[in-house]
């Protein structure tokens, strides 16, 4: 979700947003970075708006209808969130995009039987700070046959009733973003066959 300390954001048009969200405001993120931080804009307005955004080369344009690549998935909007499905360990997972999401998360019955790699420390304006065990996923796009290894964290009881109430199996976040240049054109997630 978007949120601007004024109240709008301009992306070739002007947008009217909350001035925070709950649990998460511009001070506070400026507070958790380290820098000034006014807002941000998340899913609900790139999911609208043709965006092409590559973390690793560090940009993100607006409006820029440009096709850049000829494959991708279909997008579908579920109670305002951007999701996809996804293979993971070769079953069909139904995830909410969410390229703020600096850990990505599957229902426990997905990594049922697999020993834990790590942990991550994550926090969310629900339940507060928290600690995950991570999950190393052999990962399908679904598309071009782009297939690669991702951690997963283990989402705890409040945040799988969360997911549950969305109808969806987990949250894929900027490991995404991180792996492939991504163009969202409404309901279609556009890809690089190769990756980048």
């Amino acid at each position: 979700m978007s949120f601007h300390k004024s109240g709008v954001i301009c992306v070739g048009e002007r947008i009217e947003v909350p001035t925070s969200l709950p649990g998460v405001s511009n001070i506070y993120l400026s507070e958790k970075i380290g820098c000034d931080v006014y807002g941000m804009i998340g899913m609900d307005i790139i999911s609208k708006i043709p965006t092409l955004i590559s973390v690793k080369d560090g940009f993100v344009f607006f409006n820029d209808d440009a096709k850049y690549y000829d494959r991708f998935v279909r997008c579908h909007n579920n109670m305002g969130l951007l999701c996809i499905n996804l293979k993971i360990n070769g079953r069909i997972a139904k995830m909410i995009v969410d390229s703020g999401a600096k850990v990505s998360y599957i229902n426990s019955d997905y990594v049922a039987g697999m020993e834990a790699e790590d942990c991550a420390y994550d926090y969310s304006p629900y339940i507060g700070d928290f600690q995950t065990s991570l999950y190393n996923c052999k990962t399908e796009l679904l598309v071009c046959g782009i297939t690669y290894e991702q951690p997963y964290g283990a989402p705890p009881p409040l945040l799988t009733a969360l997911l549950g109430q969305y109808g969806v199996d987990g949250i894929i976040g900027i490991e995404l973003f991180k792996r492939f240049r991504i163009q969202i054109k409404g309901e279609e997630m556009y890809y690089p066959p190769q990756g980048i």
